[in-house]
Parts: C-alpha cells; structure tokens; sequence
C-alpha cells in the first residue's frame, strides 16, 4: 500500500490530515484483514514495515538530510495507527507485534518515474506500507513456498465465494 504526500499537512509534515486519518485507518484494516485471510504469508509475516521515501532535492547534505526526514513520516503514520482513532483492539495487537517503521531517504526512486526531475518528485515522496517475510522462508525454497501461497489464495477465494452463495 502506498501513501501519496497529498495525505500529510503541508510538505515534509508527519501529521496526516484529518480527513485523511479515517481512510488510512479503514485502508490498514482491510489490508490486515486480507493479510490474516492468506495463513502461510501471515504466519511467516516477520514485521510490517512503514517505509518513507524522499526526493533528492535538499541544500545540504542531501541524502543525510532526507534520510532524517523520511523517518519522521512513517513514524507519525505509526503513532496515529497506535492512537485512539486509529486501529481496535485485535489490529492493535498486530500492530504491536508486527510494525517497524524506516526511511530511505531517495535511495530507492519510484519504478513509474525514476528520473531526477521536477515531474518526478511527488511520486518519489510516498509511504509504503509492505509485509517483510521472515528471513528463514526469504532463504528457503521460494518455488515451493510461493505454490504454497498461490494455493491458500486459491482456497480463501473459494471458501469465500462459497460463503457468497450460502448467504444468497
């Protein structure tokens, strides 16, 4: 899941709007839901990771610079997540046990638009949100392990699209 800057208060602000919260909390919800409707990536889920990216452009010292700063966005994005208006109870303890907040500076430029240039920056500053696999199934036999996923996808849809036609 990404986050736009569109979300924040003003640029280089770690306080996300007040319309903004109740859309990334919903949003967070529905993402936790379907992680926990996949058991294999859940059960080796090691953290969710809130991830800051930065455009290059600072006076000094850039890299050093926006690295500082694209610590402070994911943190916010956390300590909302934490707070009364953000996740219940069984999000909260996920949260509690899965969320690691980092930031990369510009180091890692959007896939869309990795030029450095004017056009470009908006889609450089971003918030993403991403499931981290444990570091034992990143070195054990991906072939096998991504079947393994793609299986239990298979038979969440289905056990859903049977519980659909139940209900009808």
């Amino acid at each position: 899941m990404t986050l736009s800057d569109a979300l924040f208060d003003g640029y280089g602000s770690s306080v996300l709007l007040p319309e903004s919260r109740e859309d990334l909390a919903a949003a967070m919800r529905i993402y936790l839901a379907r992680l926990r409707d996949l058991p294999a990536p859940w059960s080796t889920l090691e953290s969710i990771e809130i991830r800051r990216h930065a455009d290059p452009r600072a006076t000094r010292e850039p890299y050093k610079t926006n690295l500082v700063g694209s610590q402070q966005r994911p943190l916010g994005v956390l300590l909302f997540l934490a707070g009364a208006g953000g996740l219940g109870d069984r999000d909260h303890e996920d949260r509690e046990r899965l969320a690691v907040v980092s930031g990369v500076s510009f180091s890692r430029p959007p896939v869309t638009c990795p030029e450095q240039r004017r056009a470009c920056y908006a889609e450089w500053r971003r918030v993403e949100i991403r499931p981290v696999l444990s570091e034992a199934l990143r070195r054990g036999d991906w072939s096998r392990t991504l079947e393994a996923v793609r299986l239990e996808a298979q038979r969440s849809e289905i056990s859903r699209n049977e519980a659909a036609q139940r209900t009808q």
